[in-house]
């Protein structure tokens, strides 16, 4: 008696550990490495302990077809004991390779997206509003759906 009722509990936790990585499984996204170039900073919240967030518009070099790159949105999320992305990576010109997940949920519109300043102006923290206005290499109508990542930080 004590013998099945151990087996039974035994079949329920293996039936929940595979219930569990098959779900956790579903949650793994597709991470892929892409050549960024920041546009503009939208928006910065960084708290004193817990967790910062930084979003910026970006260009992801020839994501669209025909090599084009692809205006998109890019969300940085990181514990307050980490650092933010350097100035000189946000500035560059020619951009740099980060790994990235697509993540639809936070798709906007580029209407959505407030644009507050140049990619590593400290003025992004501020609370009050600034228009920025960057320069596109791609053109975009106020329809434009700005497809969103995330950036994975190693």
């Amino acid at each position: 008696m004590v013998g099945k009722s151990i087996l039974h509990a035994g079949n329920t936790i293996l039936l929940a550990l595979i219930i569990v990585s098959s779900a956790a499984g579903q949650r793994h996204a597709h991470v892929l490495k892409a050549h960024v170039h920041f546009l503009a900073t939208s928006t910065s919240v960084h708290f004193g302990e817990g967790w910062n967030q930084d979003i910026y518009l970006i260009e992801l070099a020839g994501r669209a077809p025909g090599g084009q790159p692809t205006l998109a949105r890019l969300i940085d999320e990181y514990p307050s004991y980490r650092s933010a992305l350097s100035r000189s990576t946000l500035a560059s010109e020619s951009g740099r390779a980060f790994r990235l997940v697509r993540d639809s949920d936070c798709d906007r519109l580029i209407t959505q997206m407030p644009l507050r300043t140049t990619p590593g102006d400290p003025a992004a923290i501020l609370p009050e509003k600034l228009g920025y206005s960057p320069d596109l290499s791609s053109a975009a109508s106020h329809e434009t759906l700005l497809p969103c990542y995330r950036l994975v930080r190693p």
